[in-house]
C-alpha cells in the first residue's frame, strides 16, 4: 500500500503502509523539506544502510514525528525488523562481537545527533518473535499530547 496523503492532523492514518526508501524521502523529505528533515533521513540512510545493520535487516519499521506533518521533526523512529535468529546469534556470542554495543547500533545510539539527540532512535528484535511483535504493536499507538491514539506506521522491506 503506497503511503497516502497525511490525516487533517498531520498523522498517517492507521494502517501499514509498505513502500520503499526512495518513496519515504520523496514523501518526508522531499526538495521543499526543511533542513532538519533532510539530515534525519540521511542519517536514517546511513543507518540503514551500515553493513552488520543493512546485513541483519529483514524490514523496517517508521514511525513519530518524521512520519507527520511536522516541519522540524526531533528524529525518526524505528523498529527493525532483524531476520530470524540474529538476536540469539548476538547474545550468545556467535557472531564474536558485544551484544550489548552491537545492538546500541541497531538501535541508532551511535547516529549522527543535532543538539545532543541521536538523529533515529529505535529498537530492534527478530521477525516474528514475542518481542517483536510488542515492537510493532506499541508503534502504531500513542499517549502523547497531541498525536492520536492510533497511527499508521511505514514499512521497508529489504530482503
Amino acid at each position: 500500500m503506497p503511503i497516502p496523503d497525511l490525516t487533517a492532523a498531520g498523522w498517517l492514518a492507521p494502517g501499514e503502509y509498505q513502500c520503499t526508501l526512495a518513496e519515504v524521502q520523496a514523501t518526508f523529505a522531499g526538495p521543499s523539506s526543511s533542513s532538519r528533515r533532510h539530515r534525519v533521513f540521511a542519517a536514517l540512510e546511513r543507518h540503514l544502510g551500515d553493513g552488520f545493520v543493512a546485513g541483519s535487516l529483514h524490514h523496517v519499521l517508521i514511525n513519530g514525528g518524521f512520519v507527520s506533518a511536522k516541519p522540524e521533526p526531533k528524529d525518526v523512529d524505528v523498529v527493525l525488523g532483524l531476520k530470524p535468529g540474529t538476536m540469539s546469534r548476538l547474545l550468545t556470542r556467535d557472531l564474536g562481537i558485544d551484544p550489548r554495543a552491537t545492538i546500541a547500533l541497531l538501535e541508532g545510539r551511535y547516529t549522527a545527533e543535532i543538539d545532543g539527540v541521536p538523529l533515529v532512535h529505535g529498537f530492534a528484535a527478530d521477525v516474528g518473535t514475542a518481542k517483536y511483535e510488542y515492537y510493532h504493536g506499541i508503534f502504531q499507538k500513542s499517549d502523547r499530547v497531541g498525536e492520536p491514539e492510533s497511527k499508521g506506521i511505514i514499512k521497508v522491506r529489504f530482503v
